[in-house]
């Protein structure tokens, strides 16, 4: 927190306009019912030096401008503030205009119980932070995704470089348990377990009911970008297939593998339940934005050498959705197959019944233009249960 008792309390001066600009900031997500005397107080009781509070009604934001812009830099540097409980976000005056679209970040993925003062903090270490916008619905739930704006475009490389496709707490990775609980058990074995040991050991086996979501870290994409990534598939694949990198291979060690040859969705490693912990099975799935991006990865790592020796393959995964539209066709074909014969077969038997019976000798019955209503009768009953149909019109084969 930030100490404002030190800074002296200046007169209130007429100043212009770019001078006021910098000494006001932006304060977001407050309650559509707070006013400007509760706002007023809160700055008051913090002896923070102001000069006004602007808030229309029915909105969920304000401006405040302070006496000096070192008052202002210095509470900008918090980012974010709590008021009444409800963490409120503070944001440069007049700025997103000149935020860099590429310092943009989208983290989805995250815990429902994660609020903003949290994720500044993980997020932080990377570079300055200029907003932080945790989405929120209706009842202030959150709906686990945020957006994070850094300064520079580098910051947030290097954020996304460093967290995506990890877990919020190391201990919900699955990687992270098979490790600590190869190392408790090898220690055990030993007799080699502490007290401490032992503690951690309960802990671990406590948190291993516990699974954590992979948070996702990219750079922002309006809607109709999305689009245009989507279009430009054009039904191409994107998600690779990775096997035989062996078992000391987890999701980071994969996306770190991947990751020179595009931007990443998700890695990871493919595991089967040993009882008291996941088991790596030496092969996993890497999903790539784009369709070229997961070719040159293809071309460039299939029958690649690893640190362990191992030669990997990486082919195309054979996806869900394509696996159950060519079964679908399968299965259209083959009813359509069976039609076929089936109506084939039911002209056969009509011509045989019609070549065996008598018509055409003395007693045949002779369908002409004379034909009384009972003959007819007759031959449409006979073709009726030959075609077993009550329309045999739709079988006009010959």
């Amino acid at each position: 927190m930030v100490n404002f008792s030190k800074l002296e309390s200046t007169p209130t001066l007429v100043m212009d306009t770019n001078n006021q600009n910098d000494r006001t900031v932006y304060l977001g997500d407050l309650k559509i019912e707070t006013t400007e005397g509760e706002l007023s107080q809160f700055f008051a009781q913090r002896c923070i030096p102001i000069v006004r509070i602007v808030k229309q009604p029915h909105t969920s934001f304000a401006h405040v401008t302070f006496q000096n812009i070192e008052t202002a830099r210095k509470f900008l540097q918090q980012n974010t503030i709590k008021l009444k409980s409800r963490v409120i976000r503070i944001m440069p005056f007049n700025q997103p205009n000149n935020f860099d679209p590429e310092a943009n970040l989208i983290i989805k993925n995250l815990e429902n119980h994660l609020n903003e003062i949290e994720i500044i903090e993980k997020f932080k270490q990377y570079g300055k932070i200029l907003s932080c916008k945790l989405v929120r619905d209706d009842k202030g739930d959150s709906k686990c995704y945020a957006y994070l704006q850094y300064e520079t475009r580098q910051s947030a490389l290097d954020a996304i470089d460093s967290l995506n496709n990890t877990y919020w707490d190391v201990r919900c990775d699955p990687d992270y348990k098979y490790k600590k609980n190869l190392e408790l058990a090898n220690m055990v074995r030993k007799g080699k377990l502490y007290e401490a040991d032992l503690q951690e050991y309960e802990l671990l086996s406590d948190f291993n009911k516990n699974m954590g979501k992979k948070i996702y870290v990219g750079i922002f994409k309006k809607k109709d970008e999305y689009s245009k990534i989507k279009s430009d598939k054009d039904g191409r694949p994107s998600n690779l297939y990775v096997k035989n990198f062996g078992v000391e291979f987890g999701d980071r060690d994969l996306y770190n593998l991947f990751k020179k040859y595009g931007s990443i969705k998700s890695a990871k490693v493919r595991r089967t339940n040993n009882g008291f912990f996941d088991k790596p099975l030496g092969c996993g799935f890497v999903d790539f934005e784009k369709p070229e991006e997961a070719e040159n990865a293809r071309l460039a790592l299939d029958g690649y050498v690893i640190n362990s020796g191992k030669k990997i393959s990486v082919t195309y995964a054979d996806c869900k959705s394509r696996r159950l539209r060519q079964k679908n066709e399968e299965v259209v074909l083959r009813n359509l197959e069976s039609s076929r014969d089936d109506v084939k077969d039911r002209r056969d038997s009509m011509c045989s019944v019609l070549s065996d019976s008598t018509i055409g000798s003395n007693n045949a019955i002779n369908i002409t233009n004379n034909t009384n209503n009972s003959q007819a009768d007759i031959y449409y009953d006979l073709w009726s249960k030959v075609l077993n149909t009550s329309n045999w019109n739709e079988y006009k084969l010959f």
